[in-house]
């Protein structure tokens, strides 16, 4: 069990090492280390400064007193540590103790080896300052160390030679005895130094190797689940392309089968003409039978579009005209279409416009020659669709009453634009026109 002296001796130490240094500063480990270190060798220079002094009063005689200097220089940076000022007492360090080493050099000579002495303090700077952010330091001692060097051993600036003194091999002895200590020291401090950084070092190898690992295990983790998923992924892909493909079969059979029974009941109403001697009556049904054929002919389209949700309003359009000419018996139809090849209508847009287009078109056919001409025409803006028929025909009848609508043909143009939430417009301008306003969102 250890005795009370010696645990205060190791606390006063610690206290001494730790001087000045604060656990939140922002430095690392290897920086502290230079600190505590820096505080051990002020606080042990101190010291052994004061005790050279008896050393070297047979030979200084009062001029020994001047080492008081020293201690006391050496105290002072201890102040500056104990306040964190360690940049200010390190350049006071390095500039008064090899500035007074080199005085002490000339005051003693070569007797007292304080020329190997200087090469100790000079190694103890290498370890107390960092090359890269006090290099500065470490260049203004090397020409002090080196000068003390010259003073010793060639005896520059008159320095003394004390060798026939009675106590020179005395002080030899110590001196060398010092030098030897305070190099063990170094020694001891240096390998624990690397060792504390090896120890350190390794340290963060094996916490990077486990981190590795740690990363590897994770990785193949991600891996396998990234493949689970993907193969799962891939599946629903699967079944999501097989379900799609079903619903294009069943569409496509949908509009198939749909339009194959309108055309049945086309073909039915071409039974019923045959049956039929009263042109009032053939013409009825003729009309009906148009009509159906332009519901017949959207499924028609849908069913040879790619998307089954939309078809071209100008395809569109030139096949209700065709379907139209051959139903009147006209070989050739004179007509021009300005519609945007863009314009595409949704099936519940268009069977109403394809209706409407079937009516105009029929009203042509029934009330006009058919070496005259009809345009269609469409005009778009940010909010609306303008769609205008014209043709050079004798026009409506001047009896014609928009607000009461006989012709049940435009009864069912007029009825249609509502549906579309739209407005159309029935007059003569050099013929008969139609002018047909759609909000915009109703074509696409």
């Amino acid at each position: 069990m250890r005795s009370e002296s010696t645990i205060n001796l190791n606390d006063l130490w610690l206290k001494i090492s730790q001087n000045g240094i604060s656990e939140n500063d922002q430095c690392s480990e290897q920086d502290k280390k230079r600190l505590v270190f820096f505080n051990q060798v002020l606080f042990i220079g101190v010291i052994a400064t004061f005790l050279q002094i008896p050393s070297v009063w047979p030979f200084l005689g009062l001029q020994s007193l001047t080492f008081l200097a020293v201690c006391l220089v050496l105290f002072i940076c201890l102040l500056l540590n104990s306040k964190g000022n360690f940049t200010r007492s390190k350049q006071i360090y390095v500039i008064f103790v090899f500035s007074f080493g080199t005085y002490t050099s000339t005051l003693i000579g070569g007797a007292s080896l304080y020329h190997i002495q200087s090469i100790l303090i000079f190694f103890s700077c290498l370890i107390l300052l960092d090359h890269k952010k006090e290099g500065y330091l470490i260049l203004i001692g090397l020409p002090f160390m080196i000068l003390s060097i010259l003073i010793g051993e060639l005896g520059w600036f008159n320095a003394p030679d004390f060798s026939d003194h009675l106590l020179t091999e005395t002080l030899r002895i110590s001196t060398i005895f010092s030098i030897i200590a305070i190099s063990t020291v170094f020694i001891m401090f240096i390998i624990r130094l690397n060792k504390s950084s090896e120890d350190a070092l390794a340290d963060v190898l094996h916490e990077v190797t486990k981190n590795a690992k740690k990363l590897e295990k994770g990785k193949n983790e991600l891996e396998t689940l990234v493949q689970k998923r993907t193969a799962e992924l891939s599946q629903q892909r699967d079944v999501l392309k097989s379900q799609i493909e079903e619903k294009e079969v069943l569409l496509r059979e949908v509009h198939h089968r749909v339009r194959n029974n309108l055309q049945i009941i086309v073909s039915l109403i071409n039974l019923q003409l045959e049956a039929i001697s009263s042109e009032r009556a053939s013409l009825a049904l003729r009309e009906i039978q148009s009509r159906v054929n332009s519901m017949s002919l959207v499924h028609q389209k849908m069913y040879q579009s790619a998307n089954f949700k939309e078809i071209q309003l100008i395809d569109y359009s030139e096949q209700i005209i065709y379907n139209l000419g051959e139903l009147y018996g006209v070989d050739k139809v004179n007509y021009t279409l300005n519609i945007p090849g863009g314009v595409t209508l949704e099936m519940d847009q268009a069977i109403p416009i394809g209706l409407i287009l079937n009516e105009i078109v029929s009203n042509y056919f029934k009330h006009t020659e058919h070496n005259t001409h009809f345009i269609i025409s469409l005009q778009e803006n940010d909010a609306s669709f303008h769609l205008i028929y014209q043709d050079d025909g004798p026009g409506f009848s001047n009896e014609l009453n928009v607000s009461n609508l006989q012709s049940l043909g435009l009864q069912l143009i007029s009825n249609l634009c509502e549906q579309l939430d739209g407005t159309c417009e029935f007059f003569n301008h050099d013929g008969a026109c139609y002018s047909i306003q759609i909000p915009r969102f109703i074509l696409v």
